[in-house]
């Protein structure tokens, strides 16, 4: 039997998917250890392919034919453009209900799962099976979390228990424990020490079972996935209607998660300067998680759509930024389909000078705040980056005038017409 074949068996046996449905690959091995991912045939809306949605990051044993860690399943968004609702322990989203459904705030992170395998601890993130031999995962979640990894497991072998944890990006730089899965019964494999959760004050938790946090003694970046409430989330996903006004202690347009501990107990806004543009796209707001009877959704408000519309799939904010302006400067761009502002001298302007500004206030209002002060600069470095271009091409046609076609001749001339047009000016609300 060829490795995917047994793959596919194990497939049947642990998650039901029929073995005509095989629309996953094997993304990664190291040493026994083969791990699982559902490929881009896998298509969300097909009834068909609904055991697929399991299917994300499965670690299997082929030696022993048992899965040893599993990711959470396949996440489904839900957009909506009005606020949750909640009667009776049912959560209301639009037409929609979710009677025992909970609430969490959906950071920006990557996802960690730690479990111990033949005496070796891995550290598995998305796709990989060990990231920390290619990447200090270990070192820096160690030093990021507080958490000495090697004490979630004991003198075992092999540990039944994965444990999970989100890491945010390098602008919030906290772990968030997500709880634990024990995926096989003791007695799965010999061990000389009996594999034991050492922790108590178990509790039931997004279908895994939570270990008392207190005992983790993590640092201060170390935080507990916990419920919040249909208010608390209408206030992440619409802020400038729910959320606590502060004007005085956070920046223009700052979104602030105020915590008692691991626990959110208000989300605080910076409201000024918002009566420039009533389109809700750009009020702000971010993703609110739901799980309900084991399945997680991503609960999107039209503004966070819309931050995606902006940056138009580009990793690079200040290249998708740059991209437009050029565009706008060479008439190729009327902004039409974006919002729209109300600002003074509006009707006073040329065409370009008020685009140039409706592009700024877009990119600034739409993005999160954690990029707002970098934003900030992009105007002033667009003109400098021009300029330096202008100053390639001038200096290059003194040496060879020849390598200046016709193409390049007027490209000069568009750097060159960028270049000292408005150099010297900013957007003052900024």
């Amino acid at each position: 039997m060829d490795k995917r074949e047994l793959v596919g068996n194990l497939l049947e046996k642990y998650f039901n998917v029929p073995k005509t449905l095989t629309f996953w690959d094997i993304i990664d091995t190291v040493d026994d250890l083969i791990l699982i991912h559902y490929n881009r045939k896998f298509d969300t809306k097909n009834p068909e392919h609904e055991p697929l949605k399991q299917i994300r990051d499965i670690i299997f044993d082929l030696n022993k034919q048992q899965i040893v860690a599993k990711s959470n399943e396949f996440v489904e968004k839900i957009e909506i453009n009005e606020p949750l609702e909640e009667k009776d322990g049912t959560i209301i989203i639009g037409d929609k209900k979710f009677d025992g459904g909970k609430l969490f705030i959906q950071y920006e992170s990557f996802s960690i799962m730690v479990f111990k395998h033949n005496k070796n601890i891995y550290i598995s993130t998305y796709l990989t099976i060990n990231r920390d031999k290619t990447f200090k995962c270990k070192e820096i979640f160690i030093n990021l979390s507080g958490i000495n990894i090697e004490n979630l497991f004991g003198e075992e072998e092999y540990s039944p228990y994965c444990y999970k944890f989100l890491v945010t990006n390098v602008f919030d730089e906290k772990v968030i424990y997500d709880g634990y899965s024990k995926m096989w019964e003791n007695g799965t494999y010999e061990t000389t020490v009996e594999p034991k959760l050492r922790e108590s004050g178990l509790a039931q938790f997004c279908g895994a079972k939570l270990v008392n946090f207190e005992l983790f003694n993590g640092g201060d970046n170390l935080i507990e996935q916990k419920p919040i409430s249909v208010e608390l989330a209408n206030k992440i996903i619409y802020p400038l209607k729910y959320a606590t006004i502060d004007n005085v202690n956070l920046l223009n347009r700052e979104l602030y998660y105020k915590y008692n501990k691991s626990e959110l107990v208000d989300v605080l806004f910076n409201n000024k300067g918002k009566d420039l543009c009533d389109d809700i796209r750009t009020h702000g707001g971010d993703l609110v998680k739901m799980v309900h009877d084991w399945n997680h959704y991503l609960i999107s408000p039209r503004a966070y759509r819309f931050r995606f519309e902006v940056l138009n799939s580009d990793t690079d904010i200040y290249n998708r930024y740059f991209s437009m302006m050029i565009k706008i400067y060479r008439k190729h761009e009327n902004l039409k389909t974006y919002p729209d502002y109300d600002f003074p001298d509006k009707h006073c302007m040329s065409k370009e000078d008020r685009l140039t500004f409706l592009w700024n206030m877009i990119f600034y209002d739409s993005l999160t705040f954690k990029y707002k002060a970098t934003i900030r600069k992009f105007y002033k470095q667009f003109y400098k980056d021009m300029n330096m271009i202008t100053k390639f091409f001038v200096e290059l046609n003194k040496y060879d005038d020849k390598l200046l076609n016709e193409t390049f001749g007027k490209l000069t001339g568009e750097v060159k017409r960028i270049y000292k047009y408005n150099y010297d000016r900013n957007i003052t609300s900024f």
